[in-house]
């Protein structure tokens, strides 16, 4: 049995939706209707589903960046809700994300040395100066780039090399969890493959599980050992990896797994 890192029980989240006219009743879309979720140390739980189906909702919702209207997250077995000021910081400190658009993410203003030291900056209690160069140094040959990226603007490195400061950035503080958001879906597939395998790599490595999302089941299936299934906010089907892309119980999956065969075809081509 893993040791459970993080764990969402009956995860439910309400939004509000705009009136079209001041005397109608308020009304709320439900993204995300009830879901369980347990990740263990060194393991990856692969969401899948199309847009709209709550899948990232959820990952917010686990990583910290949105509250659930109903149910709980917890860390280590802490309710978030009930955390003191040193437990919220040491898990807003081990839980780290990576984004699908990682330009988006960085200050266009910003050279690649000062994003990679804000967060260590906020987060490492170690932090100097001299400590967060060396340990950016030191991390960026482990994620495939150059040591003198660090002079380097956002705008001058092309998607594949942000997506790996992004990495870079998001190992820096040593996280227990990443929650991979869509990472790979604005890349080519030869670079796709190139950022999947370096998080393997990097999981091998350091331990570290990764919640990961997306809507492509050929990616879910080369990355997660476990697999939810998302439609309209509720986990229609989950189970170990290779038995879900194998044996789908439910029609919806199977259709996903037929809309990806092409595209799985040429990423295990790349990889």
């Amino acid at each position: 049995m893993k040791e459970i890192i993080l764990e969402g029980k009956q995860i439910v989240k309400d939004f509000a939706l705009k009136k079209e006219v001041f005397w109608e009743k308020k009304k709320t879309l439900r993204a995300v209707a009830g879901v369980d979720v347990q990740l263990g140390r060194g393991q990856t739980i692969g969401i899948v589903g199309e847009s709209g189906s709550g899948k990232s909702t959820l990952g917010e919702i686990l990583g910290g960046l949105q509250n659930p209207t109903q149910g709980c997250v917890l860390y280590r077995g802490v309710d978030l809700r009930q955390m003191d000021r040193r437990q919220r910081r040491q898990y807003r400190r081990n839980i780290q994300f990576i984004f699908q658009n990682p330009k988006e993410s960085m200050n266009p203003y910003f050279t690649i040395e000062k994003i990679l030291t804000e967060p260590m900056k906020l987060l490492d209690e170690q932090f100097t100066p001299a400590y967060a160069r060396q340990k950016i140094l030191d991390i960026l040959p482990q994620v495939g780039m150059e040591p003198d990226c660090i002079r380097k603007y956002p705008h001058e490195l092309s998607g594949g090399q942000c997506q790996r400061i992004a990495i870079a950035r998001a190992l820096l503080l040593n996280p227990e969890v990443i929650v991979c958001d869509e990472c790979v879906s604005a890349l080519d597939v030869s670079v796709q493959a190139q950022i999947l395998n370096l998080l393997k790599s990097l999981q091998r490595r350091y331990g570290t599980s990764y919640l990961f999302i997306s809507h492509d089941m050929g990616v879910i299936h080369y990355m997660s050992d476990y697999v939810l299934v998302m439609v309209g906010g509720q986990v229609i089907e989950q189970g170990d990896g290779v038995q879900v892309m194998r044996h789908p119980s439910q029609a919806y999956t199977a259709r996903l797994i037929r809309s990806s065969l092409f595209a799985e075809d040429s990423l295990c081509a790349a990889l």
